[in-house]
């Protein structure tokens, strides 16, 4: 990761694209890392990446900048089967448990945004569990 390329990535935008100073948030994550253009980068986790992109081509562009500050965390996310599904079951059980209520009852895209931002965190944060020590 550059300090340098992070630097030049100052607004995200909609939908997918080429090597032209325009990126989408997987893109600029890409980017960043230091790998080939692509919006599904390596080193991030799949689940992860997925949630991210919908995230960048649903939100307006005002509220899509508030996805910058997740492109260094979600570099290094790639994680075992295990992990990608607790990360899965959080981002679902949002969904289901408070974005789609929050929806249904008129709360402000704002606000619906600012929760589905909380479950992205919570699914970055997990990772692999440090192993215990195993006797002989």
């Amino acid at each position: 990761m550059t300090t340098e390329r992070l630097a030049r990535v100052t607004k995200l935008y909609r939908g997918s694209h080429s090597p032209d100073g325009h990126m989408c948030l997987m893109e600029a994550v890409a980017y960043v890392a230091g790998e080939d253009w692509t919006d599904s980068p390596e080193c991030t986790s799949p689940v992860l990446a997925a949630y991210g992109r919908v995230l960048n081509d649903e939100m307006n562009d005002d509220e899509r900048q508030r996805l910058i500050p997740y492109i260094t965390r979600l570099i290094g996310t790639r994680a075992s089967l295990e992990v990608d599904l607790r990360r899965a079951f959080v981002l679902a059980d949002a969904a289901v448990r408070v974005l789609v209520p929050m929806a249904l009852r008129g709360a402000t895209e704002s606000a619906v945004w600012g929760k589905a931002l909380e479950a992205f965190s919570s699914a970055i944060d997990i990772r692999e569990e440090a192993k215990l020590l195993e006797g002989p």
